[in-house]
């Protein structure tokens, strides 16, 4: 579950990031599931013009990091807010504001 200004979302984070894809395809040109994680392109570097999924998001809803991004090119690291917020170029605010009104179970 991931837990965003304590609201509880009960999300698979794909879905999440297909949405996203849906949404902003230039961000996020690949969006794929590896095992309990999902790796996509990397919206923090290349101009988008990145052709493999290089950015992990831990999709594992019992581990501590769930939510977490890690990106195998360009190194950047993250929470979940922060990598939505760079999906949709604003502020951290308002992807909390956007994932709160899209997914929170409460």
């Amino acid at each position: 579950m991931l837990l965003i200004d304590n609201k509880k979302l009960n999300v698979d984070l794909y879905d999440v990031l297909k949405k996203i894809h849906f949404i902003n395809p230039a961000y996020l040109r690949i969006v794929k599931r590896a095992g309990s994680n999902v790796m996509c392109t990397c919206p923090f570097h290349g101009n988008h013009n990145e052709q493999h999924a290089s950015c992990g998001v831990n999709n594992d809803r019992n581990s501590k990091i769930f939510g977490r991004f890690h990106c195998f090119t360009c190194g950047k690291v993250g929470n979940f807010s922060e990598f939505v917020a760079q999906c949709f170029e604003t502020s951290v605010e308002k992807a909390k504001k956007w994932l709160i009104e899209n997914y929170s179970s409460l």
